[in-house]
């Protein structure tokens, strides 16, 4: 669904720092994502405000796209959890 290429996206925060590509990637992707949700919600949107005789197309694409931001998003977040933890 994305068009558009990403912004480069960084982390904020106490822990904010190079990425690895892999995290990079992983971020972009989340991004993406969220992206696609937000486009769909709004198509959507414009639709039902448009008098669309049939907007309910939209919920099954915004369910899949909702299903793959929370894939990318846990992806990210393993990731993070996995290669870019602090020992304690």
């Amino acid at each position: 669904m994305s068009t558009a290429p990403s912004p480069k996206l960084q982390p904020v925060g106490p822990k904010a720092g190079a990425m690895c590509p892999d995290c990079q990637r992983l971020l972009e992707d989340f991004g993406d994502a969220v992206r696609d949700v937000l486009t769909l919600n709004q198509t959507h949107f414009l639709a039902v405000v448009d008098g669309d005789s049939d907007p309910h197309r939209f919920d099954i694409l915004i369910h899949i796209a909702k299903e793959r931001k929370q894939t990318a998003k846990y992806a990210y977040v393993h990731h993070l959890e996995t290669h870019h933890s602090d020992p304690k």
